[in-house]
């Protein structure tokens, strides 16, 4: 069975939605997820960030199982993660297991990392209960692979300038607040000091 070309179509036609600068980081993760779910089936997804050794979770998406922030990855683990841009494995893996996924029977998951400039510095899991992910599901989502990156990277730094600029903001408030404190006080200085030449005189 070939790649449903709708599907493909009108997921492309959906992935400007995730350069909406109006958005932040967390509503981006679900319009992504979103439109996964309209080209490959999946029951819950969650994205990592790489961290050396270790990964931590960003953002998870219909999980009931409670996940640790942080999971340190052994060397086997790390290679099949960077084996390929998208890699599927069971429940019954090393890698299912250092997830701490929840490992129901029957329970594939599949890989697409995150990739900029040829750095993988994450990568999302999507998780099929009773049912396995196909190889139209990986070309699928690797042709989509850098257009996830990059717009996740693009609305996780516009939220950075967001926060900066507030921050900027503020402080020009503060500034301004004490620039105008500083003048009322010279005003009253300029006062008394006339008073007192008024008093001598």
């Amino acid at each position: 069975m070939g790649i449903n070309e709708n599907k493909y179509k009108t997921a492309l036609s959906n992935f400007p939605l995730l350069l909406d600068s109006s958005r932040n980081v967390d509503s981006t993760y679900k319009t992504l997820f979103q439109i996964l779910k309209g080209i490959v089936d999946f029951d819950y997804s969650i994205i990592y960030y790489l961290n050396s050794d270790r990964v931590n979770i960003k953002y998870k998406e219909n999980c009931s199982f409670v996940y640790p922030d942080y999971i340190t990855l052994s060397e086997v683990s790390r290679k099949k993660i960077f084996s390929a841009d998208c890699s599927i494995f069971d429940e019954t893996s090393i890698l299912a297991s250092e997830l701490k996924l929840d490992k129901k029977p029957k329970t594939n998951f599949l890989i697409m990392n995150l990739v900029i400039r040829e750095t993988v510095f994450g990568f999302i899991l999507l998780a099929k209960n009773n049912g396995k992910f196909s190889a139209d599901d990986i070309e699928i989502l690797k042709s989509y692979g850098s257009v996830c990156s990059y717009a996740i990277k693009d609305n996780e730094l516009f939220d950075v300038f967001k926060m900066q600029f507030k921050i900027l903001q503020e402080d020009l408030v503060e500034k301004a607040n004490a620039y105008k404190t500083i003048e009322e006080q010279n005003k009253k200085i300029v006062e008394a000091d006339n008073i007192k030449n008024e008093f001598i005189a």
